[in-house]
């Protein structure tokens, strides 16, 4: 198997202990997200729904949140391992049947 055939696939992350992203709402070691792509930096993950503040057009700073669908680099040095499912159905691209993937935001 290559990397290169999981984009696009739903992927189990397993991330080193210490809640390495924490700051963007991982608290668990664990995570299924779906794969957008890979860099020497890291993996390209899909968030779902991700909880930002919405900017007032005055400038004044944060109004309210908002949420939007964004992509976030997992860094090489926070996974320990990729997990794959190349025969699992609903686990390829196009149609996951997961009905929630990604962070869950505190």
């Amino acid at each position: 198997m290559k990397i290169d055939d999981l984009v696009g696939d739903i992927v189990l992350l397993v991330l080193k202990p210490g809640n390495p992203l924490q700051g963007l709402g991982i608290r668990q070691d664990k995570t299924y997200m779906r794969m957008l792509g890979h860099d020497q930096f890291g993996l390209w993950v899909e968030l779902p729904d991700f909880y930002m503040p919405q900017l007032q057009q005055a400038g004044k700073g944060p109004e309210q949140e908002q949420t939007a669908d964004a992509s976030a680099l997992v860094p090489w040095g926070a996974i320990v391992s990729v997990v794959a499912f190349p025969d699992l159905k609903g686990f390829d691209y196009p149609q996951p049947d997961l009905d929630r993937i990604g962070f869950q935001i505190d």
